[in-house]
């Protein structure tokens, strides 16, 4: 008798005089049915007699609806959903540590982190698996640029467009294009070229009404000139377009100093001063996918009706920068100057300069880790990499040798500067890759019997254009 007693604390919470009544009827199993009333009460029970109820329901398992309430278990498991926290506090997919992407400073990469697909981020393809990527690529760009020809051919200006979309958006097909040498396939460069230039007018065009709403008239596409050396062909397509735009500054507006980074003086009025990228970027990829598809077929403006605009100039390689931007040659004016026309003159910030250099090739190292979902992919990426940092050394060092050593190596003269072994060696391996003499894979396992990376090879550069350009030109 007393042992129903115990059990009978329980209910007496809702009901404190049934407990004697109550002692009797616990014999009757059918009285069970009631149970109904007991889930009532039971259910502040899993929490009250936690510990001590398992074991008096430890005989009555052979009742399945008290077992009921033990799945309820899985409940108390819920929170472990909580695990995907981690990602939250900067980690990526829940592993230890934080998750560090490149710091974007400039549109050309606008996708969060989290969209990357990361897929080589660890590791890049098996060597079988690059080699084969980088000949699928180049079949597949011969076959782009094999289509534009067509296109021209053709006459029909929507077939025209279609092509040239899709050639800007590979740059395999850029490389095939440029490599033919076969009759006609000047003509064909020449017809991408004619299309392409018809997008960036009208893009351009759109852009300067739109900012020139707030800022007023003037506002412009900033003129860069970059002559092509002798003996260039004329057709040679451009793989990518950075593009900057500015507007006049008015009376007694402080802005950054031409020539002297972090200064700022105040304006006279009309003085040209960069439109933030952050700014002008959103505007002119909104305006160069409109520009793009507009002479496009509906099947074409089908296809990418639901790629934003971001993701449309993206895929296209549009980089919008300002004078601050990673994709940018210094400060001002007169970096620009030295950049594009003058190697005879100074880097306001040779270092920075040096950076840039190095984060062109950089990002698309980046980009083969991140963004590749093939290893076709994945090779482009490397390659274009590899051919930022060969054509940065063109452009910044050969010229600037040039000038500095024009009164050197003589009788009663300073010895001439030369680039060191390792930087001239590791650019002719990356030379050889835009020139079609070996794949991204083998280039990379030849800078590793050199005991360097592609990576060494783009620091090494940055480094070397922040010395000669220490250096005065007499």
């Amino acid at each position: 008798p007393d042992a129903p007693k115990p059990d009978a604390p329980k209910p007496d919470a809702p009901k404190p005089d049934a407990p004697k009544p109550d002692a009797p009827k616990p014999d009757a199993p059918k009285p069970d049915a009631p149970k109904p009333e007991a889930p009532k009460p039971e259910a502040p029970k899993p929490e009250a007699p936690k510990p001590e109820a398992p074991k008096p329901e430890a005989p009555k398992p052979d009742a399945p609806k008290p077992d009921a309430p033990k799945p309820e278990a899985p409940k108390s498991e819920a929170p472990k959903p909580e695990a995907p926290k981690p990602p939250d506090s900067g980690s990526k997919d829940g592993k230890k540590g934080p998750y560090k992407p490149p710091e974007p400073v400039s549109p050309k990469d606008p996708k969060p982190p989290e969209k990357h697909p990361d897929k080589y981020k660890d590791e890049p393809p098996p060597v079988a698996d690059r080699e084969k990527g980088w000949k699928e690529g180049q079949a597949e760009g011969r076959a782009k640029f094999d289509k534009m020809s067509e296109a021209a051919k053709s006459g029909d200006p929507q077939k025209a467009r279609d092509a040239a979309i899709e050639m800007q958006m590979d740059k395999q097909s850029l490389y095939e294009g440029n490599r033919n040498k076969a009759p006609g396939a000047g003509d064909t460069r020449t017809k991408f070229k004619e299309e392409i230039n018809k997008i960036y007018d009208k893009a351009d065009d759109g852009v300067k009404n739109r900012l020139g709403e707030k800022y007023g008239p003037g506002v412009q596409k900033k003129p860069i000139s970059n002559p092509p050396k002798p003996g260039a062909d004329p057709t040679k397509m451009s793989i990518d377009r950075d593009v900057t735009f500015e507007r006049p500054a008015k009376p007694g507006e402080m802005i950054p100093h031409p020539s002297k980074p972090g200064e700022f003086v105040q304006a006279k009025g009309g003085e040209m001063v960069d439109i933030p990228a952050k700014e002008s970027g959103k505007v002119y990829n909104e305006e160069f996918k409109k520009a793009a598809l507009e002479g496009a077929s509906p099947e074409t403006k089908a296809k990418y009706e639901k790629t934003s605009a971001d993701e449309f100039a993206r895929k296209m390689d549009q980089t919008v920068t300002d004078r601050l931007s990673n994709d940018a040659y210094g400060r001002g004016p007169s970096d620009l100057k030295t950049a594009m026309e003058d190697p005879k003159g100074n880097f306001s910030d040779p270092s920075g300069v040096g950076k840039t250099a190095e984060f062109k090739a950089d990002e698309w190292y980046e980009k083969a880790r991140r963004d590749a979902t093939t290893p076709a992919e994945h090779e482009t990426y490397v390659a274009e990499g590899m051919r930022q940092t060969s054509k940065q050394y063109d452009n910044q060092v050969d010229n600037r040798l040039k000038a500095l050593n024009a009164d050197r190596g003589g009788e009663g003269q300073p010895p001439k500067v030369e680039p060191p072994p390792k930087l001239k060696d590791g650019i002719d391996v990356l030379k050889d890759v835009a020139d079609n003499r070996l794949s991204p894979a083998e280039a990379e396992a030849k800078l590793k019997a050199m005991g360097k990376t592609k990576e060494d090879v783009a620091r090494d550069l940055g480094d070397f254009i922040n010395k000669i350009y220490r250096m005065p030109v007499n």
